[in-house]
């Protein structure tokens, strides 16, 4: 439901010949990839080894997928275009699902009977700040990225 960009009548077609998923298509995926996998595995690694029971290391790593997720869909709103330079409101079918897939999880985490179908528990409140923060760091990293293209192209 993201609007179209400002420019698209402006740029030239894509050439036949194209893939549809392209070189920068490509290098965005890998680099989102990377960084969601890396920093997921130094959490989890890192709690375990902080001597973090196992089952809060797990869902502080789900919390923090969830959150990766979330915030890497304001990125993906453009491939060339800053997320600040995108008005937050003119996508609101985007932010009520973000917020809709965060209050599921915690719903989840918290719903007596429902966390213990899903094999979930709580987790004590100076993790979430902790975990959303790692978790934003996706943004910053795109951004620099689609600096980069720009610059580049």
């Amino acid at each position: 439901f993201e609007r179209g960009e400002p420019d698209t009548l402006r740029r030239p077609p894509r050439p036949p010949n194209q893939p549809l998923i392209d070189r920068r298509m490509v290098e965005q995926t890998v680099l989102a990839g990377a960084v969601i996998a890396g920093l997921s595995f130094a959490l989890y690694a890192n709690l375990l080894a902080s001597g973090v029971a196992h089952v809060l290391a797990q869902n502080a790593l789900l919390w923090l997928v969830v959150c990766f997720e979330n915030a890497h869909a304001l990125n993906c709103r453009s491939e060339t275009r800053s997320l600040l330079a995108i008005p937050f409101a003119a996508n609101p079918l985007l932010l009520l699902a973000i917020a809709g897939a965060q209050m599921a999880q915690v719903a989840a985490m918290y719903v007596p009977g429902l966390n213990r179908v899903l094999d979930l528990a709580p987790l004590p409140w100076q993790h979430w700040l902790g975990v959303a923060a790692l978790a934003l760091l996706i943004v910053p990293v795109m951004e620099l990225y689609k600096a980069w293209r720009r610059k580049h192209s």
